[in-house]
């Protein structure tokens, strides 16, 4: 009788241990999956009237990838070295705004008009952002 105890009481030892093993690598499995999803993945765009500036919009679009919680303004004053006022971007890589023409740095997220500023949009995964400089003069 000792003797079953002694093997039910082992069984369970080992048991027991093998999956404290299978916890700690589904740990560290999620570990793993939960850093991959702390950065977003997204594209910046341009498009810029020829009347402001002659330039290929095509070497300025990127694929990037940022961390998770990461603005707009921050990865357009790191990349494109953008320059901004209260959160508005009026610079892009020396490309300015032209107030006389009209012209301003607006922003598309996904193909939809931002309806908030590059210092409060927080970048998701799989964003499509373009950034437009346009005239739009007023004809008389």
């Amino acid at each position: 009788m000792k003797k079953i105890v002694g093997l039910c009481m082992f069984s369970f030892l080992v048991v027991g241990c093998g999956n404290q093993d299978s916890t700690l690598t589904e740990s560290e499995t999620s570990d793993i999956t939960q850093n991959q999803s702390e950065e977003v993945t997204y594209t910046i765009e341009f498009s810029i009237d020829d009347e402001l500036y002659s330039i290929d919009e095509d070497e300025m679009d990127q694929e990037l990838t940022s961390p998770k919680d990461t603005t707009l303004l921050e990865v357009m004053q790191e990349e494109y070295d953008a320059v901004d006022s209260g959160g508005l971007i009026t610079s892009i890589n020396g490309l300015e705004q032209n107030a006389e023409k009209n012209a301003y740095w607006l922003f598309d997220i996904n193909g939809e008009f931002s309806q908030v500023g590059a210092g409060e949009y927080v970048l998701e995964d799989g964003d499509e952002i373009t950034w437009n400089l346009e005239t739009s003069q007023n004809e008389e």
